[in-house]
């Protein structure tokens, strides 16, 4: 397996090295890493998917999720973000039906506030259509051609409008929608404070979502020690694989970001096993 380039974060103390979820890392048992500027190699012991899942509170511009997860997100991560959204369910009451309507009109619900998607970016109101009238051409019954989709519905009694701008007046129920959004956000800055932590956003949420489900997934390299220098975010790392086939001695590899620290970590192998030859050898001449 070639090198591997990516942004990492550890802790000073923890043998857990979490990359960027822009990146998927994958490493053997006995592989190398370098981490940030930190000139010693550290060994892997294997490499896992973290598969985060958290409730979250929403304050526009910020993210709040409980506990410290300030070395498990990092500043450019990407998450997956689901929030309830509401949609029509059934028209329970017609307060008002109008005049001179026929089977088959449509009618467009008017307030509460829409959520809109990529594919819609000015939302879907509940679109009604009249399934049966009166004598009198008002409206005796619905049925609902589209359940719209709202992050906050609107409040009974709800208005209709037409195409000509026709209105009525009915009460209607909403719940929860059968399927839900799901907005993509990158975070600016992570940083734990009280109990919480805070994920800064790069583009913010509406102000009415106020609350969720923060799906983040990323690689997660195990190292075989703790790490010993001082903490670091978003450091440039590197995976390195190339070793000799019998003293497994490091190998340069292409576009290496740091060739003197791999010659050095060559060079302390070869070494040892100089050392380890001289102990044979000088126990072979005193058996002489």
């Amino acid at each position: 397996m070639k090198s591997q380039f990516f942004k990492g974060t550890i802790n000073e103390g923890s043998n857990e090295l979490y990359a960027s979820s822009e990146y998927n890392v994958e490493a053997r048992n006995g592989t190398f890493v370098k981490i940030g500027k930190n000139e010693i190699f550290y060994q892997i012991e294997t490499s896992k998917k973290l598969n985060l899942k958290k409730r979250f509170r929403s304050c526009v511009d910020h993210l709040t999720i409980k506990g410290d997860y300030s070395s498990k997100i990092s500043p450019g991560d990407n998450a997956k973000l689901y929030f309830s959204e509401s949609e029509a369910v059934s028209v329970t009451k017609i307060v008002d039906g109008g005049k001179k309507h026929q089977f088959d009109d449509t009618f467009h619900v008017k307030g509460g506030f829409l959520s809109n998607t990529s594919d819609n970016l000015n939302g879907q109101p509940t679109i009604l259509k009249v399934t049966s009238v009166r004598k009198d051409k008002s409206v005796q019954e619905f049925k609902i051609e589209n359940p719209g989709r709202y992050l906050t519905p609107p409040e009974n009694p709800v208005i209709a409008k037409d195409e000509d701008g026709n209105v009525i007046q009915i009460e209607m129920e909403f719940d929860q929608a059968a399927e839900t959004s799901i907005f993509e956000r990158d975070f600016k800055s992570v940083h734990y404070k009280d109990g919480k932590t805070f994920l800064h956003l790069n583009y913010s949420f509406p102000a009415e979502i106020k609350s969720g489900e923060l799906i983040l997934s990323k690689s997660v390299i195990c190292l075989s020690k703790e790490y010993a220098a001082s903490s670091v975010t978003g450091a440039p790392c590197q995976t390195c694989e190339d070793f000799s086939p019998i003293n497994k001695i490091p190998l340069m590899p292409p576009r290496t970001i740091s060739a003197h620290s791999i010659y050095n970590k060559a060079m302390e192998t070869i070494d040892q096993r100089f050392q380890e030859m001289e102990k044979r050898l000088t126990r072979l001449e005193n058996r002489n």
